[in-house]
């Protein structure tokens, strides 16, 4: 079983990070917590997808995504009588 400070390790929380509380209270809130690193390129990721041109032209889809048809009949009240 790993110790509280290796879970921690392990989720990329530096060696500064105080681990106040109870063994139980403290394996709770590393299992439910969300890793530093991986939320940093996240945020980074997000951040770059925003401030990008998406200006995408219909030509750079994949002709697969444009012209297949689905095996699956959908009914719209009104239309497919």
């Amino acid at each position: 079983m790993f110790t509280p400070r290796e879970v921690a390790r392990i989720q990329s929380f530096p060696e500064s990070f105080i681990l106040p509380g109870s063994k139980t209270v403290l394996y709770r809130a590393l299992g439910n917590a969300v890793p530093p690193v991986l939320m940093w390129e996240v945020t980074n990721s997000v951040i770059e997808a925003m401030t990008e041109d998406h200006n995408y032209e219909e030509k750079k889809l994949q002709p697969r995504f444009r012209t297949s048809k689905s095996s699956i009949k959908y009914y719209k009240p009104g239309v497919n009588n």
